[in-house]
């Protein structure tokens, strides 16, 4: 007997992640402090939820390498969006870089 040969599932749409989504704007925080970046992310974000929802952002907060102790922006403004900021995102997740966090807005 031969050996037996499986169809491979297919895919029933395309398969949307915010990895391979095309970016709308980015915001560099590089050398903010975290109370002014937490004014500039939440300008950034409602700014795009009220011009184009489901538009895709980029928001570097870099790796934190320059910051003494521990990196701070990061987390900063990952909380941010799930806190404050959680009506306004669709969807967030860190870039593969881990510098930066990519973020589709929703409706506000």
């Amino acid at each position: 007997m031969g050996r037996r040969r499986f169809a491979k599932p297919k895919p029933s749409g395309p398969i949307a992640t915010l990895h391979g989504s095309a970016l709308d704007d980015k915001l560099d925080l590089h050398g903010e402090t975290a109370r002014s970046a937490e004014k500039k992310v939440t300008f950034f974000v409602e700014r795009w939820c009220r011009r184009q929802p489901g538009a895709v952002l980029l928001i570097i907060t870099g790796k934190g390498s320059g910051s003494p102790g521990d990196p701070v922006l990061r987390g900063h403004v990952r909380r941010l969006l799930d806190g404050p900021l959680a009506g306004s995102v669709d969807e967030w997740t860190m870039d593969v870089s881990g510098g930066a966090i990519i973020v589709r807005v929703g409706r506000s």
